[in-house]
């Protein structure tokens, strides 16, 4: 049996015996089987308006490798991180190797046994998008982690993942269930130099939690990220999500937030910088199924060179439900003529009562701003510097100003200067 494949060799037999390998129940390999089949029947887009924009930069996916691997725990870390600050961390690192640390005053857990599938409940998994790379890594995922915070548990410090990922990676799949009644700031970042990455993150609220979720792709410009983040965000709960995509040569990021709850309220803030021949497939995609439910969504994006943004946003608004108010807005600057951004935001009413608006900017670099700065005495580099900090500065400088494993000027200067 190969410990690499490449996706265009992986079939039902394949996926048995892999399964077989990890010792998984035939109920679990059956489920993942179906996964496999759902795969091979779904087109890359799901959304007709889509469709035209399935391109991927001519990568074939087909030729994408997979490895299959037995994952090792360590128990000291090498990561420079004081394990005071957070409650749970969680270091993802080359060679198969991970690190796990759980503040002992709070009922968590970190393990290896992931639910094949996000739960909506029974009268809402329907409504679930349908997506083909999810699909895929549902059926053959073999570094699974799992992350369980019980209900009430008052935490005062955040949750850190931390994971640097190198060569041919198999595919991962991150679940995290949050119990009912809690406060919780997650900071998430992904780094390091993988030929392709397939990863599904599953986030999972219960009532009335308040949950602050700062996702940061910082992956060498070479590496290719297929992506997948479902949030279900229930009664009561609030959740202030922020994601920071610079990395990657070609990356494919697919968010869903569900909000099943009757007063789930979702804030989503998105950053992208492209600079050389990055090409970014993304889309945010918000589904509203109960009533009294809020969702403010904004992107802001930064091309330079010959890079690509296809920017796709999605609120949906399912029947019979009311008081439902949201906005999505893409913006985006363009800094050199080579580069080029597409914004295709959507709405699908089916109920009234609500209130949803849309916007979508594509802007050139004002030459204006430009001449008034260098006027003081800037240079063009600098000037455009300057402008492109203010430009992300409201998404991004409060959510990360306690994140000290992470410099987010250091990054935008790197890009700069690119």
């Amino acid at each position: 049996m190969k410990e690499v494949v490449r996706i265009k060799e992986i079939d039902e037999k394949y996926i048995r015996q892999i399964m077989n390998k990890l010792a998984l129940h035939e109920d679990s390999i059956n489920s993942r089987v179906d996964r496999y089949k759902e795969f091979l029947d779904t087109p890359i887009e799901y959304y007709d308006v889509f469709l035209k924009y399935r391109d991927l930069g001519g990568y074939r996916y087909e030729e994408a490798k997979l490895k299959f691997i037995t994952p090792r725990r360590i128990y000291d870390t090498p990561l420079k991180v004081d394990l005071t600050n957070y409650s749970i961390v969680y270091i993802r690192l080359p060679n198969n190797r991970y690190y796990i640390h759980v503040d002992p005053k709070i009922k968590a857990e970190v393990d290896t046994d992931v639910d094949n599938t996000i739960d909506l409940s029974k009268e809402h998994n329907s409504l679930l998008v349908k997506d083909k790379f999810g699909y895929l890594v549902d059926s053959l995922y073999t570094w699974g982690t799992k992350i369980s915070v019980k209900e009430k548990q008052l935490l005062t410090k955040p949750i850190l993942i931390y994971e640097s990922f190198d060569n041919v990676e198999p595919a991962n799949k991150l679940s995290i269930d949050i119990g009912d009644e809690n406060n919780i700031t997650i900071y998430h970042v992904i780094e390091g130099t993988p030929e392709n990455l397939f990863y599904n993150i599953d986030l999972s609220l219960g009532n009335s939690v308040q949950l602050n979720y700062r996702y940061i792709n910082n992956l060498d410009s070479s590496s290719i990220l297929f992506l997948r983040q479902d949030l279900v965000i229930r009664r009561r709960s609030k959740v202030d999500w922020l994601t920071a995509d610079f990395g990657g040569a070609l990356v494919r990021s697919k968010r869903f937030g569900y909000l099943i709850g009757e007063g789930a309220e979702l804030t989503y803030k998105g950053a992208i910088f492209g600079s050389k021949k990055q090409y970014f497939d993304i889309t945010n995609y918000i589904k509203h199924i109960d009533r009294n439910s809020r969702s403010d969504v904004e992107v802001r994006g930064a091309l330079k060179d010959e890079a690509r943004l296809i920017l796709k946003g999605m609120v949906e608004v399912e029947k019979d439900i009311s008081n439902v108010r949201s906005s999505l807005k893409e913006h985006t600057i363009i800094l050199n003529p080579g580069a080029r951004a597409d914004s295709l935001p959507g709405l699908e009413i089916k109920s009234s009562n609500v209130r949803v608006t849309h916007s979508a900017s594509t802007i050139p670099l004002d030459p204006d701003m430009i001449y008034y700065l260098m006027t003081r005495g800037l240079n063009r580099t600098e000037a455009g510097g300057l402008i492109i900090r203010g430009f992300y500065r409201g998404i991004l400088e409060k959510p990360l100003e306690k994140f000290d494993l992470f410099d987010i000027d250091k990054v935008i200067n790197r890009k700069l200067g690119e």
